[in-house]
């Protein structure tokens, strides 16, 4: 780095100083012919260049999978409250689908058009409400229930469109033994 940058200084009376610098594009050019090279180095013999240079570009992006993992307010792999073996072995399998499937959204969201990282789109998500509506008519009897989506983002009204949510609830799920909407 040494002769990157020049400088000098000129004292201008009474503790006022003056610095002027320049950078000198020679240097700044040799260092980069140097300098602008990385060595990859892998035991994966058997790989050839290319695959060995995507992966090792795609680090980053494995690198974000664990950041995401980690996530203390989506799909966190902690904390665990299991003891035995086989039960920490399953939470953490529960996890990866978690993320597995919560990446999934987020690329047919990408697809779509909402270039947003995957924290910021489950939250959007998570602020889709279904609101429960009792219509009092006055008649003897059940009052009418309906159930209908709360107002929406513009970002959140794209999401209802482009995961079919905006009819998912006419047709609630049944399992037996849980209850959905009551």
């Amino acid at each position: 780095m040494e002769g990157l940058i020049t400088y000098q200084l000129e004292e201008r009376g009474s503790g006022r100083w003056s610095m002027t610098y320049q950078k000198c594009e020679d240097r700044l050019a040799e260092l980069d012919d140097r300098l602008g090279y990385r060595i990859v180095m892998t035991n994966r013999h058997d790989w050839d260049s290319e695959k060995i240079i995507k992966a090792f570009y795609d680090q980053p992006i494995l690198e974000g999978a664990f950041k995401n993992l980690k996530n203390p307010y989506h799909i966190a792999i902690t904390p665990g409250f299991h003891w035995t073996d086989q039960k920490i072995r399953i939470h953490y399998m529960i996890c990866v689908i978690g993320y597995l499937l919560s990446a999934l959204i987020w690329y047919d969201a990408k697809k779509a058009g909402i270039n947003t990282t995957l924290d910021t789109l489950l939250d959007s998500l998570n602020g889709i409400h279904l609101g429960r509506f009792v219509d009092m008519t006055g008649k003897q009897g059940r009052p009418k229930i309906t159930y209908r989506l709360e107002d929406l983002s513009d970002e959140q009204k794209v999401l209802v469109d482009l995961f079919n949510l905006s009819e998912i609830h006419l047709k609630p799920l049944k399992i037996a033994g849980v209850s959905v909407y009551k």
